[in-house]
């Protein structure tokens, strides 16, 4: 069984800046009588709350409230206000804090500004109880009442308001905000410095204590600990509280490493410094009695490890109380290690405990209630606690098979928590944390859709191979599908058009600067340099105003929020009906165990599922180098393993000539399909154009999802009227101005024999040339021509990027661009298209079009052709797809792109696209018309090798 370890969470810890008191504000004074019988029911209130007697304390309050009120003694109010806040927050009931807290602030406005103070230090309080038990939403909105309150009295330069920043900072951090975290951490670092001569130690050890959280999540272990060495080496004496953080955190990485012995060192010297400060029966100690039992339970100690977890939940329980968040990690842990014991009525009953401790109004103890996942709780710990669950209630069938309960309630208790990752994901203002996130999740996909299928093998009813279809949707593009939907909610939402160009504007400066960001930061790994510094200030202050405006239209359109948050869900019946008889979806999820394959036709759906060999994606990567290199024993092989493996068991469902639209998954990205040879001996050895490729049978298109096809059939009709325009830098080193062409200004070029690859050579901004590339679009444009077509084509250092964004990109319906690419595969927002370098320095634009900068064009193309090399490969987010140049361009309204798996020589590609355009001309459809001119380059036994062919591929419909 796959070990997975808990995401780490971290206490929050509350340091007081000696740095002065408050700034006080002259107070209206209010001269009434004593009233003697509210001062007795308050102190007696007081009283009853030093006994934890809260709800006692609460009803004398109220009563006090009511008498107060009466004589004008409104002080009194909004101490009592106050006092009743607290105690709720005691009894964990925050929402409740907070509205008498509200209370306590409309009065306190007009009556005191010193109980404005005490009141935004409440709301602190209740922040921090928020971000402990994972309510992050809760915590940001506290924090953020807190700082208009310090804002307003102590002004933007004080400690508290320092403080403030902090905490939002570890708010967003832990909402996977990275941007935000830093932006709100390098305002209190701002006003900390104006106090201090350098950083103390708490300082530090809080910075590296936040950034850490980011380091573990990308698995930068070395750098993780390398700030933790730093904080210690800061402390001197060795008894700083945080200290004993240091250990637990360093103990922590080791057991990421799988150094277990050493991570268990480091713990006990955490909990060694931890009894010497604290003593015993405190949270930070029931922290490290936990991790320990999570090292052990890894190590394999799995009796010791369940002692010390069952330790951690004693002292959370004593200081928690039997029903609190904070027991809900510990719960899980429990169950994991049983699970692991085969102890599955256990595990089942501690991830119950554990979904009661997160959820309020939930019970512990009966396995088979499933909570509601509205409201504020902790999301992320109650969708591991179900995921968990329900592997434990799927694994109870495999020993009672004679009870399918436990697998029906496995699969809803699956489902729930599907419904659960979207309304997280749709939370998470990073795109990145939303890319991590949806990684994450894929495994609770995988067991989902098993689970579904393990169903419909045992009861042959569709609904579960429905069912599993549904979850392999959502799994797939769902930051590009929410991205898509979130465009078309701003066109059709009733935002004025006003708002709607400032949003637009914001965007693109927000490239600018993200692009500006990294060449920046480049440099400064070299120099020292304040340009760095001074455009995170920009981005921060652009990013900040871009996400008020988004929450701005949140707040106010209702119709916006709607189509934004609320897209129509998939429709098996509406895939179906959009479908002609000749044409087949054909869906993967590539499980850990598992292949499952959707193959949806006009009248007919199946799902298919074969056992997955280990060897599998290796086998992928293989297959790719092997074609890219020309490696023909080892393509023939694999080619035909992986015929057998993917496309033989659908094969009986695809009708002859039928057309094929592919929706991989995983490393499936890689490949195009149509290189599969179905028969093991067509042809002779090395005849590679007598080889019986799936092409030759079937019509190839691909797309992300069956849900985001179905989007580009909703996009609005282009002008049917074949409107081309072309770019070709060409980058020759002929000292050609360049030019500009359409079809009435025809001038004939000459066809230069060349090889080289359409991928970036530079050395000293020198781009190697692309001499086939001028001829290839020129022949395209008398083509158009000879249709009577309207034809533009930009040539040489006319083929700019200023030209290509300046031009109105809605007129064309086929847009062409033949040059360089830049791939890359760490940052895909830095791969990009190179254009022609501008002639004067101060145009806006570089010549590079980088992939982050396609989502804002504003395109109604029917095809894009990005002819270039790697154009379609980029970084693979499993779930997500391919982060490519791509990617982009659909975004932006390209109903079809074509774009390339590998480098593809110059005058290949040249021939290719020739052809494919000859075939679009006589009223082809793009993929037939792919497929064509695939097949003409077949016929030829120098590029009949799949080579030279199947590297650029139809992403559309």
């Amino acid at each position: 069984m796959k070990k997975k370890l808990r995401k780490l969470y971290y206490f929050t810890l509350i340091v007081i800046l000696g740095f002065g008191g408050c700034v006080k504000q002259p107070d209206i004074q209010i001269t009434t009588p004593p009233n003697i019988e509210g001062d007795t029911l308050t102190q007696k209130a007081e009283n009853l709350a030093e006994k934890t007697l809260y709800s006692n304390s609460n009803y004398y309050l109220e009563k006090a409230i009511n008498l107060f009120s009466e004589t004008g003694h409104w002080e009194e109010v909004i101490r009592n206000h106050i006092k009743i806040g607290e105690n709720f927050q005691k009894m964990d009931k925050y929402d409740i804090a907070i509205k008498h807290l509200d209370s306590a602030m409309k009065l306190a406005m007009s009556y005191s500004s010193l109980k404005q103070l005490d009141i935004a230090a409440n709301y602190q309080k209740m922040a921090h109880g928020f971000l402990t038990k994972g309510d992050f939403d809760g915590a940001l909105e506290s924090y953020k009442k807190a700082l208009e309150i310090r804002l307003r009295i102590q002004g933007t330069q004080h400690p508290q308001v320092a403080k403030l920043y902090n905490g939002i900072s570890q708010v967003y951090w832990n909402m996977g905000d990275s941007v935000k975290g830093k932006e709100y951490y390098n305002k209190s670092l701002f006003i900390k410095i104006r106090f201090m001569v350098g950083l103390r130690f708490f300082d530090m050890v809080k910075n590296y204590k936040m950034m850490d959280k980011g380091e573990f999540e990308k698995t930068n272990f070395n750098q993780a600990k390398n700030f933790f060495s730093k904080a210690l080496a800061l402390n001197k004496d060795g008894h700083h509280p945080l200290v004993a953080d240091i250990y637990e955190n360093i103990g922590i990485i080791f057991t990421y490493e799988g150094d277990y012995e050493r991570a268990l060192d480091f713990f006990g010297k955490s909990i060694r410094s931890r009894l010497e400060i604290l003593g015993e029966d405190n949270l930070p100690l029931a922290n490290n009695y936990h991790n320990i039992g999570i090292c052990l339970a890894l190590k394999g100690d799995r009796e010791e490890a369940v002692d010390y977890l069952q330790r951690a939940l004693r002292i959370k329980k004593k200081v928690l109380g039997q029903k609190h968040p904070g027991l809900a990690d510990t719960y899980y842990q429990l169950g994991k290690v049983m699970l692991a014991k085969e102890k599955l009525e256990e595990a089942l009953k501690y991830f119950q405990a554990g979904i009661g401790a997160t959820v309020p109004g939930i019970t512990g103890n009966d396995i088979y209630q499933n909570p509601s996942i509205e409201g504020r709780f902790a999301h992320e710990t109650l969708l591991k606690l179900l995921a968990a669950k329900a592997e434990a209630l799927s694994i109870l069938f495999a020993y009672q098979p004679d009870k399918n309960h436990f697998l029906d309630f496995s699969l809803n208790t699956y489902l729930l928590s599907v419904q659960l990752i979207e309304k997280i994901r749709v939370h998470y203002k990073s795109e990145d944390y939303k890319l991590y996130f949806g990684e994450k999740c894929q495994t609770i996909f995988d067991q989902a859709i098993q689970t579904a299928m393990n169903l419909y093998t045992i009861t042959g009813q569709d609904k579960y191979k429905i069912t599993a279809l549904e979850v392999s949707e959502k799994s797939k593009a769902a930051v590009l599908t929410e991205a898509l939907y979130e465009s078309r909610a701003r066109e059709f939402s009733g935002i004025p058009p006003d708002l709607l160009e400032k949003e637009r504007k914001l965007k693109e400066q927000l490239v600018v600067y993200e692009t500006d960001l990294e060449r920046e930061y480049q440099a400064s790994l070299k120099k020292d340099t304040s340009e760095y510094q001074e455009l995170e200030k920009k981005y921060y202050g652009t990013s900040d105003e871009y996400q008020k405006l988004i929450e701005y239209f949140d707040q106010n359109y209702n119709k916006y929020y709607q189509l934004k948050y609320k897209y129509p869900p998939i429709s098996l019946e509406e895939i179906q009906s959009r479908l002609s008889p000749d044409t087949v979806i054909v869906e993967y999820f590539v499980g850990e165990k598992n292949i499952f394959i959707f193959v949806i036709m006009a009248d007919q759906f199946e799902a298919i599922d074969v056992p997955k060999e280990q060897a599998f994606e290796a086998n992928i990567e293989t297959f790719y180098n092997a074609i890219k290199k020309i490696e023909e024993k080892t393509f023939v092989e694999l080619s035909q393993t992986l015929y057998q493996k993917i496309m033989a068991p659908v094969t009986e469902f695809i009708p002859p000539s039928g057309k094929l639209i592919i929706i991989p998954h995983g490393k499936l990205y890689f490949i195009p399909f149509e290189t599969f040879i179905s028969s093991p001996h067509s042809g002779n050895a090395g005849n590679f154009s007598q080889m019986d490729y799936l092409v030759k049978r079937y019509e190839f298109s691909y797309h992300y999802s069956a849900r985001l096809w179905l989007y580009s059939l909703e996009a609005p009709l282009v002008d049917s009227e074949q409107r081309f325009i072309g770019f070709a830098p060409i980058f020759s080193d002929q000292s050609k101005e360049g030019y500009v062409i359409d079809t009435s200004t025809l001038r004939s070029g000459k066809d230069d024999d060349d090889t080289e690859a359409r991928s970036l050579v530079i050395h000293q901004d020198i781009f190697s040339e692309l001499p086939a590339t001028e001829q290839e679009l020129r022949n395209i444009i008398e083509m158009f021509k000879g249709n009577s077509g309207n034809a533009t084509g930009f040539f040489h250092r006319q083929a700019t990027e200023d030209a290509f964004k300046s031009i109105d990109m809605e007129q064309y319906s086929i847009v062409h661009i033949a040059t360089h690419s830049l791939k890359n595969m760490n940052n895909p927002a830095m791969s990009g298209l190179v254009f022609a370098r501008p002639n004067d320095d101060g145009l806006q634009n570089d010549g590079i079009l980088f992939s982050s900068e396609a989502y804002n064009l504003n395109l109604n193309a029917r095809l894009i052709v990005l002819s270039s090399c790697e154009s379609g490969i980029g970084k693979l987010i499993d779930g997500e797809g391919m982060m490519a140049m791509h990617r982009g361009f659909f975004y932006s309204g390209a109903q079809n792109i074509i774009f390339s798996l590998w480098k593809i020589e110059d005058k290949a590609t040249s021939a290719l696209m020739v052809e494919f355009y000859r075939n679009v001309l006589n009223k082809s459809r793009f993929p037939s018309a792919l497929r064509q001119a695939k097949l003409r380059m077949i016929q030829d036994p120098f590029t009949a090798f799949p080579k030279y062919w199947s590297g650029f591929i139809l992403l559309g419909k």
